[in-house]
């Protein structure tokens, strides 16, 4: 909440409880027919003090919203300086699931270094928060901002909100936050909840995760019976399975 509006609360604050005070004390010289008229006043009066704080604080909300839209604006624009039209078009053709007109087409490392300049910054902040996103590329950044999380029960609470937003291959594959090395015995939980899903990316997130970080050292025969017990008959679900396997065959 901006500074100038906390002061004004105060003010107001301060007003209510003296007004408040004094009508005590001046009922208490009062007649009875004077007592109603200034009864019938203070009504009035401390109603509309109470208002108008309503007013300010529902203000200060209001400014909050309109930061995030800018600052999501702003971020699309500095998107869209980064387009190369050629990989759109070459994009647009392997994610059958994404309008092209959500296709801005940036290359993933000049995303990524977009991605590094801007993380831990306010906009960054604001701009996670902006969900759902418009553009394919808005999704990337939003998991890419995700992956330099180093707080592992937020990222968490994090990834919750952001998966169900998920829509396509591409963007779930991409992500792999490095934070999940030290914390393999809490992410088997996760794992399974989001292996249990109803959503096709969310399971397929799963999978991934499953894929990237028990297949080597940590490998247990358990994590197949895991994969080969999801009932599931979504393209994209079915694919990662069978490279899931593939990968678990070659290092196992």
């Amino acid at each position: 909440m901006p500074a100038f509006t906390v002061e004004l609360l105060l003010i107001l604050a301060v007003n209510v409880i003296v007004c408040s005070f004094l009508i005590v004390c001046i009922k208490v010289s009062l007649s009875p027919l004077d007592r109603r008229r200034q009864y019938t006043c203070s009504r009035k009066i401390l109603p509309q003090g109470m208002r108008i704080m309503m007013w300010i604080t529902s203000a200060g909300k209001e400014t909050d919203v309109e930061k995030g839209d800018s600052v999501e604006k702003t971020i699309q624009e500095q998107l869209f300086q980064l387009q190369d039209e050629k990989y759109r078009q070459f994009q647009c053709r392997l994610m059958p699931t994404v309008l092209p007109e959500n296709v801005i087409g940036i290359r993933t490392p000049v995303l990524r270094r977009y991605a590094k300049n801007i993380a831990g910054t306010e906009e960054a902040e604001a701009f996670l928060k902006q969900l759902p996103h418009r553009y394919y590329e808005e999704n990337n950044l939003h998991g890419f901002l995700l992956e330099m999380y180093r707080d592992y029960p937020q990222l968490i609470a994090e990834l919750d909100l952001f998966l169900p937003y998920v829509d396509n291959w591409a963007t779930c594959d991409e992500m792999s936050p490095k934070i999940f090395k030290k914390h393999t015995e809490e992410l088997l939980t996760e794992i399974r909840r989001w292996m249990a899903s109803e959503r096709t990316y969310t399971i397929r997130f799963g999978i991934g995760m499953l894929m990237r970080f028990y297949l080597d050292e940590a490998f247990r025969p358990e994590y197949l019976e895991m994969v080969a017990g999801i009932v599931s008959e979504e393209y994209y679900v079915r694919m990662m399975a069978a490279w899931f396997f593939a990968t678990a065959l070659a290092k196992q």
